[in-house]
């Protein structure tokens, strides 16, 4: 990944998910460098407009994956593009032998849980505090 794509993925989570700079860059950086995570990018004349960010854990005994990340610029989402980044990665997990994928949304975020049913993602369960500001998570697996 070129640097650029560094500098726009960081200003696209700052940007899309309200993230603080450093926080971004640091997380972007561990992802971009980390054999634990995979960073998965859509462009537009050149511009990345959306980005996934895949993560496992480093014993690989239970081949499960989640979704750390995931962003695309205001005025692209509702396009195919948040979808186009979860096919990519779903591929990406399949070939690698991963067998199940998880992601855990803000239950107040309406518009991700949709999101992510509509990808074909189920409910099982939540997890109470999980958020810092006190706000619980959903639980959305898929078998893959």
């Amino acid at each position: 990944m070129k640097i650029e794509n560094l500098d726009q993925i960081v200003e696209l989570c700052v940007d899309s998910l309200n993230m603080e700079h450093e926080e971004a860059s640091k997380t972007i950086k561990w992802a971009q460098k980390s054999s634990l995570a995979k960073l998965f990018l859509v462009f537009d004349s050149g511009k990345v407009v959306g980005m996934l960010q895949l993560e496992w854990a480093g014993t690989e005994w239970n081949r499960i994956a989640e979704i750390g990340l995931i962003a695309v610029r205001q005025d692209y989402r509702r396009k195919s593009f948040g979808t186009r980044l979860v096919t990519e990665m779903e591929e990406y997990a399949r070939e690698r032998g991963f067998r199940k994928l998880y992601v855990e949304p803000r239950t107040e975020n309406l518009i991700a849980v949709h999101f992510y049913l509509a990808n074909g993602f189920t409910p099982e369960g939540t997890r109470k505090d999980w958020y810092s500001d006190g706000e619980d998570s959903i639980i959305l697996g898929k078998h893959i």
